[in-house]
């Protein structure tokens, strides 16, 4: 996939899952189980995308002289995806930890919003529109 493609597939997931975190927060019924399976696939979608732009700029994050402004916000970007994802896998798995009065879920819903903001302001700032030879094959 292309860089394009990759940010724009990565800012689609993280709307996805920020609905439907939303939705599942207000419904909370059983019955409406396939919101939270929803919200869980779209996570696990979002981790392997995440996986590909972390190869991508590897090269950059272990090379401290390579280093820029962009690049620090970039691994506080990492750093707090991660821990969204994190807690809300820990919290599926039955894990309970509080810090500072709060549970895991109360941190996941937390860092999600801190995500889904910094997402919103990134995509403002810097997204590039995609191009068709983004979207097409090479055939």
């Amino acid at each position: 996939m292309s860089p394009r493609l990759t940010d724009w597939s990565i800012a689609l997931v993280a709307a996805l899952a920020f609905t439907t975190g939303l939705v599942s927060l207000i419904s909370g019924l059983p019955q409406e189980w396939f919101i939270f399976a929803m919200h869980g696939i779209v996570g696990f979608w979002l981790l392997l995308l995440l996986w590909g732009k972390l190869r991508r700029v590897w090269p950059r994050l272990i090379h401290p002289r390579l280093w820029n402004r962009r690049t620090i916000y970039g691994l506080l970007a990492l750093l707090l995806v991660t821990l969204a994802l994190a807690s809300g896998i820990w919290w599926v798995g039955g894990g309970d930890l509080y810090f500072i009065g709060f549970n895991l879920l109360n941190w996941h819903i937390i860092l999600g919003f801190v995500v889904t903001a910094a997402i919103v302001i990134h995509m403002f700032a810097r997204a590039k529109r995609l191009r068709t030879r983004d979207i097409a094959g090479r055939r």
